[in-house]
């Protein structure tokens, strides 16, 4: 009997010990998980601001959209301009944020918009790279409706100008 209760107990030394390795990987994963949570912009982020991008005016993109410091973000298209009613609106939030040796911001931005007015329920997921360039004129950036892009060049590649 006592051999048994001998092999009983090596049994819960090894259960106790995978418990707490397991433990230990899952804590590891969720804080991992946890550092790439939304991030919170400074208000004077060089992301927020109106950008314009004279090419695309008459056309079916957007030539001027705006990031807001509240995590709005509204898009005019096809010569619609911020005297006429805005024609996209959206809800935005960083993901990550980093600045490049050169001093350039960048973001990875997920966002949620839809024709105005905003409504959860029509919204289309997207994912943008954004660099504003260190100089805090043109903003470049990447989007996608998959996931973050990687790099320029990958999705669809845009370049605005800060409007005065």
């Amino acid at each position: 009997m006592s051999g048994f209760g001998r092999r009983v107990c090596r049994w819960c030394h090894l259960s106790a010990a995978l418990l707490t390795i397991g433990i230990c990987i899952l804590l590891t994963l969720m804080a991992a998980g946890c550092a790439s949570l939304s991030q919170t912009p400074t208000k004077d982020e060089p992301l927020f601001g109106t950008w314009f991008a004279k090419d695309l005016v008459g056309t079916q993109l957007a030539s001027k959209f705006s990031y807001r410091p509240d995590g709005t973000t509204v898009e005019w298209t096809a010569g619609r301009l911020p005297d006429q009613p805005n024609n996209y609106e959206g809800r935005f939030s960083v993901a990550k944020k980093w600045r490049d040796s050169k001093g350039n911001s960048w973001y990875e931005v997920s966002s949620r918009g839809c024709i105005a007015p905003y409504m959860e329920q029509k919204a289309t997921k997207m994912y943008a790279l954004v660099e504003v360039h260190v100089d805090g004129k043109v903003l470049e950036g990447e989007w996608s409706t998959t996931d973050f892009p990687q790099e320029f060049g990958s999705h669809y590649h845009y370049v605005f100008q800060r409007e005065s």
